[in-house]
């Protein structure tokens, strides 16, 4: 039983290993090429939530007191 999972794992492995070789092989990945719609889509979902992830957090409610814009506009 465990001998004919490991050899049907080893033979899926095989095989993806083989069409990743073949795509890779056919495909054109030169800097000059285009993207594919689903390779630009996929990018940019991917920079949205990165940029939605990343950018600072702001307190709910900022509050200004006197002593703080004193202090403002004397920098300013």
């Amino acid at each position: 039983m465990v001998g004919k999972c490991c050899t049907i794992l080893l033979a899926t492995a095989g095989v993806a290993i083989g069409l990743c070789a073949v795509a890779l092989a056919v495909i054109d990945i030169s800097n000059d090429a285009e993207p594919s719609r689903p390779e630009a889509w996929v990018a940019s979902t991917v920079l949205q939530v990165r940029v939605r992830t990343q950018k600072p957090r702001q307190p709910d409610h900022f509050a200004t007191t006197e002593d703080d814009l004193d202090r403002a506009s004397t920098m300013y």
